[in-house]
């Protein structure tokens, strides 16, 4: 008989306190260190000005870009923010 495998404590947590307690004090903490950071921003820049090209823009001209791997700090190459791209959009969605 393959029922269900799990019980009640199968999901119980470690710490059981209110998640508020964990969200109280804000934690600016960098999940990769400084090599993974310029490897991601360099990926994005070149994925970026190929996607610039496909929609017919030049790499300079704004693009609209929703990041959903941002956090208190984004990936995204700091010309997204910068110089003739300033008119750009950038939406951050924290993980």
């Amino acid at each position: 008989d393959e029922g269900w495998p799990y019980d009640r404590g199968s999901f119980a947590r470690l710490d059981e306190s209110s998640d508020a307690n964990f969200y109280t004090d804000p934690r600016f903490v960098y999940h990769v260190d400084d090599a993974a950071v310029k490897a991601i921003e360099r990926a994005y820049t070149h994925r970026l000005r190929t996607l610039a090209l496909t929609l017919g823009k030049n790499e300079r001209d704004p693009l609209d870009v929703l990041d959903v791997a941002s956090s208190w700090v984004s990936f995204l190459p700091p010309d997204v923010y910068a110089g003739s791209s300033a008119t750009s959009r950038v939406c951050g969605v924290g993980l």
